[in-house]
């Protein structure tokens, strides 16, 4: 990295609009480690940090096929001038991929480890 872009971050940091954004990222950071969903997403983090990869994989495959599937059934349930342009094919098949991968997600952990 050269100097100038150096030299611009500081100038950036240290004018009022730099400080003002600052502030504003301190409170929120702070804001969001003292509240509840952040203690949860927290916790729900480190409990999955502490997993293992293939349980890991599993829990990815089943919470992307649970989403798509959800999407469908909610899709359902709008008009069709409102309606996405995506195709349901692409939420069925990505529903199919997560349990795919749930299913099998020791050889996934398998391949990934031998690449």
């Amino acid at each position: 990295m050269s100097d100038e872009f150096l030299l611009v971050r500081r100038a950036a940091r240290d004018s009022r609009l730099g400080r003002w954004f600052e502030t504003a990222r301190a409170i929120l950071m702070a804001s969001w480690h003292s509240s509840a969903v952040g203690g949860i997403v927290h916790h729900t983090a480190a409990q999955l940090h502490a997993t293992d990869l293939a349980d890991r994989i599993r829990w990815i495959g089943i919470t992307v096929a649970v989403a798509s599937i959800a999407h469908l059934v909610l899709r359902s349930l709008v008009s069709s001038t409102v309606v996405s342009a995506l195709p349901t094919l692409l939420f069925a098949g990505t529903a199919t991929l997560g349990v795919v991968v749930a299913w099998q997600a020791a050889a996934f952990e398998r391949a990934w480890r031998e690449r």
